[in-house]
């Protein structure tokens, strides 16, 4: 069996301070609630656990794009993870469906926080579903394209890839959820 030609960096770490301290984001060292992260093609975890697959999948779609909003790089995490993990997705569903009401379109700019710590799995699965909505409807090549877009410097990138801007796709989405999931 041959090596891979690309290897991945893992450090394992003790705790937040020194993932933090240990890839140079000093603010990071305060957040509490990481398993893991992914930055400059290295992975920094506290832990041997799933969530080095977890950060190593976000390595390879940082390949796509670095500068993701956080909701579309973990929605397509946790859309993949769904795939291999029904009870995961059925707390998904779940909540998604007690949420479907919520304007969470700050969350998805990356104006409002993603990581709520009363409620931690909270837009990972919502994220996750929004996803799934987005390829199921309009195909993985068009959620690629759209993922290398910067939503934050090109808003019109939503309209341009899938025809709706984002208030209709969150509608559509709804709609979507209670029809596939109720």
């Amino acid at each position: 069996m041959e090596l891979p030609a690309e290897k991945m960096v893992c450090y394992i770490h003790n705790d937040n301070t020194e993932i933090g301290y240990g890839c140079g984001l000093f603010d990071f060292i305060d957040v509490g609630n990481i398993g893991g992260f992914a930055y400059d093609y290295e992975i920094h975890n506290k832990e041997v656990s799933l969530s080095i697959i977890h950060e190593g999948n976000h390595m390879i779609f940082d390949q796509l794009n670095k500068s993701a909003s956080v909701f579309y790089a973990e929605g397509i995490q946790t859309w993949y993870e769904f795939s291999g993990n029904a009870p995961a997705k059925k707390d998904g569903i779940k909540m998604a469906l007690q949420y479907k009401d919520e304007n969470i379109i700050d969350v998805i700019q990356d104006k409002d926080p993603f990581f709520i710590p009363e409620d931690p799995d909270k837009y990972y699965y919502i994220s996750g579903l929004f996803t799934e909505f987005l390829i199921e409807n309009y195909g993985l090549d068009s959620f690629k394209r759209f993922y290398r877009q910067d939503i934050q410097k090109d808003p019109e990138s939503y309209t341009r890839i899938y025809q709706k801007d984002l208030p209709e796709l969150l509608e559509d989405y709804k709609r979507w959820l209670e029809i596939k999931y109720m």
